[in-house]
């Protein structure tokens, strides 16, 4: 018997049924994404919140045991003003990173000696300590390093709390030591506008220890009109011998269209 086909009108119907739930299913994204990046910005305070119940489980992650953690650092909406900058409040960068670590990014921080590079609010940091790092160094420059040591106070207490310190540290400047850290958090540190790129990637080549280490960086695109930021920080970090591969965006938590993640290791 001739194989049977379907009635033009009947494909026709079924195309359209399909572009109809792609459409629906993007629509839906971009609500979760729009929630997730307005809702707290402009708030005194940034709660950050990671349940593994009532997230999708991805079949290679089923069986891995997943932490809740929650976190609420405080903001300062004027940074510009008390000479905070804009470390002050949490980037969306920094949200997409630190949902990274709850889902997919734990091992890269367990047991390991993290440094957070320009940390801001401290959330990543404090994050990487909720999820079990042997201790976190904290590192950004001037008046925010207050607001880091506020909200790392209000949220690590007891064993937490010994794990940590807060440093002043330009980077690639070389105060910190060489190699001392199996883990290095970048979280919306990209900003050609503002700082110049070359001294962020030597600090990432002198702090990550030599074997084994991992950087984890989360960049928001910016137009910049000199450079592409994306293709001139994967060029220096070439030049420095280190590999940035980006994490695919279905092992994302948060997903947005400007927001990449790297995992940067030597090569």
């Amino acid at each position: 018997m001739p194989p049977k086909h379907k009635h033009p009108i009947a494909l026709a119907f079924q195309d359209a049924s399909a572009t109809a739930s792609k459409s629906s299913n993007k629509i839906s994204n971009k609500i979760k994404e729009l929630n997730w990046r307005q809702q707290y910005s402009q708030a005194e305070y940034y709660p950050f919140k990671y349940d593994p119940d009532t997230r999708d489980v991805t079949k290679d992650s089923a069986n891995e045991k997943k932490l809740a953690v929650e976190v609420t650092v405080k903001q300062r909406q004027c940074g510009e003003q008390d000479g905070t900058g804009t470390g002050a409040v949490v980037w969306n960068a920094a949200h997409c990173l630190s949902s990274y670590m709850c889902s997919k990014g734990v091992e890269k921080v367990k047991g390991r000696r993290v440094v957070d590079l320009g940390t801001g609010t401290g959330l990543t940091g404090i994050v990487a300590v909720k999820l079990g790092a042997e201790d976190v160094c904290f590192t950004d420059v001037g008046r925010v390093l207050e607001l880091t040591r506020e909200n790392v106070e209000g949220n690590l207490e007891g064993e937490e709390g010994g794990r940590v310190r807060t440093e002043e540290y330009w980077w690639g400047s070389g105060t910190l030591g060489r190699g001392r850290f199996g883990c290095v958090l970048v979280a919306d540190c990209i900003l050609p506008k503002l700082y110049p790129m070359e001294p962020l990637v030597e600090a990432i080549d002198e702090l990550m220890v030599e074997e084994g280490g991992v950087c984890l960086v989360s960049y928001e695109h910016r137009t910049w009109f000199e450079f592409d930021p994306r293709e001139r920080f994967l060029e220096l970090c070439e030049v420095k011998g280190l590999q940035a591969v980006r994490v695919p965006e279905q092992d994302m938590v948060e997903v947005a269209e400007d927001i990449i993640i790297w995992e940067v290791t030597r090569k």
